[in-house]
């Protein structure tokens, strides 16, 4: 499971020891700093999982899952977040090691989260797993929203999301980037859903969900 290591390691970091053949401590060559990493190979990795690894190392900073695509629970989630330790795969390490200052929440996250949380109309959001989120508003609306970071959004997007992360209320595309394709439009249609872009999504926090 730990044979993938030495292939992802930034520059900066100056070794990686192997103990207990499942929890290498990664050494950075610039700040000298030792890095608690535990590793797991899950599709779905649940608060047990976490719990697990917490209890193993105390000083834990990440926990990185060798699976991709997989599904991450938001217990998983919300207890990393509280006890501010990294989760998520390979690159999401990386970017973690890589990171000045380093921050336990990845990128696509940080930004969805932020974003959502910032809006005036927005009272609460928690994560249900990696990719729907439970946005409460203050008109004490709620809705489910499927987020998709794709450049380009088809009907596999779609129905992938669909499939791996549940039925929401919306499907939303937090890219920028690129555009959403008329098949993935009537693929989230014959669902009963929509597909909205980040600016359309924020519009649609005025209407009653639930």
């Amino acid at each position: 499971m730990i044979d993938w290591i030495p292939n992802w390691i930034p520059k900066k970091v100056s070794g990686v020891y192997i103990v207990e053949n499942a929890l290498p401590r990664i050494v950075f060559r610039q700040e000298n700093e030792t890095i608690p990493v535990f590793a797991l190979d899950q599709t779905r990795v649940t608060e047990f999982h976490v719990r697990d690894a917490l209890a193993i190392h105390r000083d834990l900073r990440f926990i990185v899952n060798a699976t991709k695509e997989a599904l991450y629970d938001g217990d998983a989630l919300g207890l990393c977040e509280q006890q501010k330790v990294g989760l998520g795969e390979l690159g999401e390490l990386v970017s973690f090691l890589d990171g000045t200052p380093r921050n336990h929440i990845q990128r696509d996250a940080r930004f969805v989260l932020r974003s959502l949380r910032q809006h005036s109309l927005v009272e609460s959001v928690t994560r249900e797993n990696n990719r729907m989120y439970v946005v409460r508003c203050r008109s004490h609306s709620k809705m489910r929203v499927l987020v998709l970071h794709d450049y380009l959004v088809t009907a596999d997007s779609v129905r992938n999301g669909l499939e791996t992360f549940g039925v929401p209320n919306v499907i939303a595309k937090a890219n920028p980037n690129g555009t959403i394709t008329n098949e993935a439009m009537d693929a989230a249609k014959s669902a009963g859903l929509e597909v909205l872009t980040w600016a359309e999504l924020f519009r649609s926090l005025s209407k009653q969900w639930t």
